[in-house]
């Protein structure tokens, strides 16, 4: 009797397993023949010149050449616009036609996707640029998308070293002293972030940009984003995790406290040696307002909780350098993409307004007829 139960027992067993493994396995093809979930997945593409991290540890593009950028989420094409490089690799925003070539001032901007003009036609740096250009005095742009504040730290080294540069102008958003050093590699198919020593794996990062020519129709790159999204169960799981880990806590937008500790004392720290390298009266730190600083987008405890680390940040810097903090830019809904996040040439465009109108940033460009 005792033989019989257990043999029915695992009998029952492998009928239960090899039922749910069946319904598995049958959702999983089904979920994969109507291509489920894709609804908001992103997927970047740029030119196949690709996008690096040189041995400066200063991240850019091929130097002289005409990229093209696109975002798709979905089956949508949140962007797609074109713009050229410079002799150094850095997006062209702006060309000054009026050089005294008397003066050998250089003022060199370091961002992230914000300056670098990402989604749009347009940076508001151009309009910053303008205005230098005004003056008989050169400017370069060498704002890269994902770059934190160490890359940003590289760029302006390389600027000085090499390129002489006599001004530094630090463009961040509140996430940008929450980013680590990352590098960025590339192969024939892709541009990713680097995982440890691992080869270059293009499926393995959200910060992929997929290689295409510049001549591809916006109805292929669709296509091609559609191979590269994921279908089936795994990612429909992670979207209900997450989609629950946020609604039970209201905190999920923190950063670990001791890992985020380390990161903020390290930008303060890299902030200073860019202000020491440049001195504390040819140094500009502009402050643009990230979704997280918006009501629209983020709740109050989120837009306080990155108001007190920028404050922080803040805090630790020398009184005396030029701070245009623009926080307080009133960017609604409409300058913004929708499911990108970035500003649209009309967020450019009021993003320039607020930096040129701050105080900082006047005193700042009326020292530059001031200071040899």
């Amino acid at each position: 009797m005792s033989f019989n139960l257990n043999k029915n027992f695992c009998i029952n067993i492998i009928l239960l397993i090899t039922s749910v493994f069946s319904t598995l396995v049958f959702v999983e093809i089904f979920l994969r023949i109507l291509k489920l979930p894709n609804n908001n997945q992103r997927t970047m593409f740029i030119s196949s010149h690709g996008i690096i991290n040189d041995n400066y540890g200063v991240r850019r593009y091929k130097k002289n050449k005409i990229y093209r950028h696109l975002a798709i989420y979905g089956k949508k094409v949140e962007y797609d616009y074109f713009f050229k490089t410079d002799l150094y690799g850095f997006r062209k925003t702006f060309d000054c036609k009026n050089i005294d070539k008397k003066n050998d001032k250089l003022i060199f901007i370091a961002g992230d996707s914000f300056t670098e003009g990402v989604g749009s036609n347009i940076s508001w740096a151009k309009y910053l640029q303008s205005s230098i250009c005004n003056k008989g005095l050169n400017s370069i742009n060498g704002a890269m998308t994902g770059s934190g504040i160490v890359e940003m730290k590289n760029t302006l080294s390389f600027a000085k070293n090499n390129l002489n540069s006599t001004h530094a102008i630090l463009s961040i958003i509140p996430h940008d002293i929450l980013r680590s050093q990352e590098n960025i590699v590339k192969n024939n198919k892709c541009s990713t972030k680097k995982i440890d020593n691992e080869q270059i794996n293009c499926n393995k990062s959200a910060a992929t940009w997929w290689h295409i020519d510049n001549n591809y129709s916006s109805n292929e790159i669709v296509s091609m984003a559609s191979e590269k999204y994921k279908y089936g169960i795994k990612p429909i799981a992670k979207q209900i995790y997450y989609l629950i880990k946020n609604k039970l806590s209201p905190n999920a937008y923190r950063v670990d406290l001791i890992r985020e500790n380390k990161i903020i004392k390290n930008s303060i720290q890299v902030t200073k040696q860019i202000i020491e390298t440049y001195g504390e009266d040819k140094f500009l730190l502009v402050i643009i307002p990230y979704k997280s600083n918006l009501n629209f987008f983020a709740t109050e405890a989120e837009k306080k909780y990155y108001d007190s680390l920028l404050d922080y940040y803040k805090s630790k810097l020398d009184n005396d350098i030029f701070i245009s903090d623009i926080r307080e830019c009133p960017l609604k809904d409409i300058h913004f993409y929708k499911l990108d996040g970035h500003p649209n040439e009309l967020g450019q465009q009021k993003i320039s307004e607020c930096v040129l109108k701050n105080n900082s940033t006047k005193e700042f460009l009326k020292a530059l007829n001031l200071n040899e």
